[in-house]
């Protein structure tokens, strides 16, 4: 019974140009802590305010290759609820955008 967690990794789409460094432009001290059989919350450090319009917090099932976006945030967050299913294996995953 409960949630089973894991922490998805960064993924940038073919064709990205990257030209920051990594260091200073994703989230990073993820932690996962369960609040209910279907409510998670996800704290992070934020390392990209200046660079990124919002944060998407994204779910994916065991394959940790199909990821949906569960919710969005404003790029000052650092901490988010979730809404899961009980009894899921859920890999999370934090996506900064720029509009």
């Amino acid at each position: 019974m409960g949630i089973r967690l894991g922490i998805g990794g960064l993924k940038i789409g073919s064709g990205s140009s990257v030209n920051w460094s990594w260091a200073t432009r994703y989230p990073s001290n993820v932690v996962l802590t369960v609040l209910s059989s279907t409510s998670i919350r996800v704290t992070h450090t934020n390392n990209g305010t200046q660079d990124f319009t919002g944060i998407s917090y994204e779910i994916s099932p065991a394959d940790q290759l199909h990821f949906t976006e569960n919710t969005t945030a404003a790029p000052g967050t650092t901490s988010k609820d979730l809404t899961v299913s009980a009894d899921t294996l859920y890999y999370v995953r934090l996506r900064y955008y720029k509009d």
